[in-house]
């Protein structure tokens, strides 16, 4: 799950992410709503490529999750 915050998937590289190591998603589930005026929601990926590129792109959302999450 990729969480979304004022409209832009976190991290805000994420195309780029998936760019570089040359992965490829679907959209399977997710939404997006407001909350106080700021758009918020998350998204559910499915990721395809090669499995140490999917596993590297998983690892670069981990980091920037736990980031965020240490910020609060």
């Amino acid at each position: 799950m990729v969480p979304v915050a004022d409209g832009r998937p976190a991290p805000d590289g994420l195309s780029q992410l998936l760019h570089t190591h040359g992965v490829d998603f679907t959209l399977v589930h997710g939404g997006l709503g407001e909350v106080r005026g700021r758009p918020l929601g998350s998204v559910t990926l499915e990721l395809r490529g090669e499995t140490d590129a999917v596993e590297a792109v998983v690892a670069g959302l981990t980091v920037a999750d736990r980031v965020e999450a240490g910020a609060r």
